[in-house]
C-alpha cells in the first residue's frame, strides 16, 4: 500500500508538519498514565502510527485535563487532541479503517463508553455515549489488566465504511450486543442484541468487509455450564440483519478463530475442529479446518487436517500437555502458520494448604512453558514445526478450577494475560514474512527479561532477542513499522514517558 493512502500521512499534510524522521519521542509533565494507553494504529495489517493518552492537569476534584497525541509510524508527532473528563477516564482502543479513526473511551465514574469518530482530516465527525452494565464494566477491568495485544476489547473495522463494537449485556442471562458506527453519519448507527433464548451467549469478531460481518457465537445453558456450542453468524453490515447462521456442530464441531479477506467479497474462515463428541471447553482440538465464505454467504472449499505432530510436539518435556493456539496466519501463497504455547495443570501447594484450612482456593495451577510455531501447506498438512524453549511460569487459578476442562482454563489464562505471547505481525514486502513475539525470563546470566521475536524469512524459523533492562517504572513492547518494535517506558517519578523504535535483527 502506498504511503499517500495512509490516514496519518494525510494528517501530516493537513496540519503542515515538517517532514522528518524520529526514532524516539518523549512526553513530559505527565500527571498520570496507564501504560496500556499507548497503542498502535493499523490498516490492512500495516502499522501506520501510534497514540498515547494521558492526564496533564487536575482542574478540580472531579475533573481533569487529558491529551491524546497521535504519531506517525516514525514517531513524528502529528496532532494533539485536548480532552476534559473525569479522573477515571481511560482510552481503551483506537482503530483505523482507511477512511476514519474511532476512539473508544471508558469513564468508570459515569459507567459509560464514549465513542469518538474522526474523519481523514482529523476533525471530529460525531461522538456517542453508551451506558455499561456492571458485568461489562467488570469484564473490561479484567481485560485491562492483561498485557497481551491478542485480547481485544471488542472494536474492529468494518471494511472501509465503519466500525463494529461487541459489548456484554445482562438481562435474565448474560448476552452480547453488536454496535455499528458509520464513518460519518450517526443516524446509520445500529445495535443488534443476541437472540432472546435461555442461557448465555457471547460473540467474537472473526472478519468483515463493506457488506458483511462474521461472528463466532458461543452458547451455554448457564453461566457455570461447561457445555458450549458454537455458531457462525453472518450479519448485514448496513443494518445488522442476520444473512446466514451456521450450527458448527452440524458442520462438524468447528470453532472458527480467524478470518481473511479474499477477492470477490469472499472470506477465508480458519479455526479448530473437534471430534464428534468432544467439547471445546474440555477437550483439545483434533485439527484445523478452513472454509471459504462465498459472496452469497455459502460455505465452500472445505479443507480439514489433524494436527498430529503438532499436538505430540518435540518439546524437552516428555508430556507436552495442551497447546493453546494464539493465532492462525494466512499468507498470499495460501500457506498457514500456527502460533501457540504449551501448558498443563500442576498441583498448587499453597492452594492445597489454604483449602485444607477452609479457605476458598484452587488446588491446581497452570504451568506455561514452550512457544511453538508450525507451517502448514495449502492442504493444511503440517510441514514444519519449531519449538522454542523458554522459562516456565505458573498462573494461579480461581477456586473450582480443578473441575474445569483444560481448554477452558487456557482461555482463562489468555483473558488474564498469563501467557507470554504478545502479538503476530505480517510484514509486506517483495519477500513477505511474519514475526511472532513473546516474553522470556530464562536468561541465566543477568536475569533480565528478554523480548523474543520469531520470524520465518526465506521459510526458515529464526529467533532474535531484545533485552528489556530498564530503570523505568513500567515497560511495554508493541507493534511497529517493518523491522522494528516499539518500546514504551514510563518513569513515574520524573513524570515522563519515552517511546522508541528498536531495530530487530531479522
Amino acid at each position: 500500500m502506498s504511503s499517500n493512502k495512509l490516514f496519518l500521512v494525510l494528517l501530516l499534510l493537513i496540519f503542515n508538519q515538517c517532514i522528518g524522521y524520529s526514532q524516539s519521542e518523549t512526553f513530559d509533565d505527565i500527571l498520570n498514565v496507564q501504560i496500556r494507553n499507548v497503542g498502535t494504529i493499523e490498516h490492512d495489517g500495516d502499522v501506520t502510527g501510534h497514540y498515547i493518552f494521558y492526564k496533564t492537569e487536575k482542574i478540580d476534584k472531579k475533573t481533569y485535563s487529558y491529551k491524546l497525541s497521535i504519531l506517525n509510524q516514525d514517531l513524528l508527532l502529528i496532532k494533539n487532541i485536548e480532552k476534559i473528563g473525569s479522573k477515571s477516564l481511560v482510552l481503551l482502543e483506537c482503530v483505523y479503517n482507511g477512511n476514519a479513526i474511532l476512539m473508544k473511551y471508558l469513564d468508570r465514574s459515569t459507567k459509560e463508553f464514549e465513542f469518538e469518530i474522526y474523519d481523514s482530516k482529523g476533525e471530529l465527525s460525531y461522538s456517542k455515549k453508551i451506558k455499561l452494565t456492571s458485568f461489562e464494566l467488570e469484564s473490561i477491568s479484567k481485560l485491562q489488566n492483561s498485557e497481551t495485544e491478542l485480547v481485544s476489547i471488542g472494536l474492529s473495522p468494518v471494511g472501509s465504511i465503519g466500525f463494529v463494537d461487541i459489548g456484554l449485556t445482562k438481562h435474565k442471562d448474560y448476552k452480547y450486543e453488536v454496535r455499528f458506527f458509520d464513518n460519518k453519519d450517526i443516524n446509520k448507527h445500529w445495535v443488534v442484541e443476541s437472540a432472546n433464548t435461555k442461557g448465555t451467549e457471547s460473540a467474537n469478531f472473526i472478519a468483515a468487509n463493506n457488506n458483511k460481518i462474521v461472528l463466532s457465537v458461543a452458547k451455554r445453558p448457564s453461566l457455570m455450564s461447561t457445555k458450549q456450542l458454537f455458531f457462525t453468524k453472518v450479519l448485514d453490515a448496513k443494518n445488522g440483519e442476520i444473512l446466514k447462521e451456521y450450527d458448527n456442530i452440524e458442520l462438524g464441531n468447528y470453532q472458527f478463530i480467524n478470518g481473511f479477506l479474499l477477492e470477490n467479497n469472499e472470506i477465508n474462515l480458519i479455526g479448530n475442529y473437534f471430534k464428534k463428541d468432544d467439547s471445546p471447553t474440555k477437550d483439545h482440538p483434533a485439527g484445523i479446518v478452513s472454509y471459504t465464505l462465498s459472496e452469497n454467504n455459502e460455505l465452500i472449499n472445505k479443507k480439514k487436517s489433524t494436527f498430529g505432530r503438532l499436538l505430540r510436539g518435540t518439546s524437552k518435556n516428555e508430556n507436552p500437555g495442551h497447546l493453546h493456539f494464539h493465532d492462525f496466519i494466512r499468507t498470499d501463497s495460501n500457506r498457514i502458520y500456527v502460533v501457540g504455547e504449551y501448558y498443563k495443570k500442576k498441583a498448587d501447594g499453597f492452594g492445597i494448604a489454604a483449602a485444607a484450612l477452609g479457605n476458598a482456593a484452587s488446588v491446581v495451577k497452570l504451568s506455561i512453558y514452550d512457544f511453538v510455531v508450525a507451517e502448514l501447506n495449502e492442504d493444511l498438512k503440517v510441514e514444519k514445526i519449531k519449538i522454542f524453549d523458554k522459562e516456565s511460569h505458573s498462573v494461579t487459578l480461581p477456586p473450582g478450577a480443578l473441575m474445569a476442562g483444560s481448554a477452558l482454563l487456557g482461555n482463562y489464562v489468555k483473558l488474564v494475560g498469563g501467557f507470554d505471547y504478545r502479538y503476530t505481525q505480517i510484514i509486506k514486502s517483495d519477500n513477505p514474512y511474519f514475526i511472532s513475539t513473546y516474553f522470556d525470563e530464562s536468561d541465566e546470566k543477568d536475569k533480565v527479561p528478554k523480548f523474543k521475536i520469531v520470524s520465518n524469512i526465506d521459510g526458515v524459523f529464526t529467533e532474535d532477542a531484545v533485552s528489556l533492562k530498564t530503570d523505568a517504572t513500567e515497560i511495554m513492547v508493541s507493534k511497529a513499522k517493518a523491522g522494528h518494535i516499539l518500546i514504551t517506558e514510563y518513569f513515574k517519578k520524573e513524570k515522563k514517558m519515552t517511546l522508541r523504535l528498536e531495530k530487530i535483527n531479522i
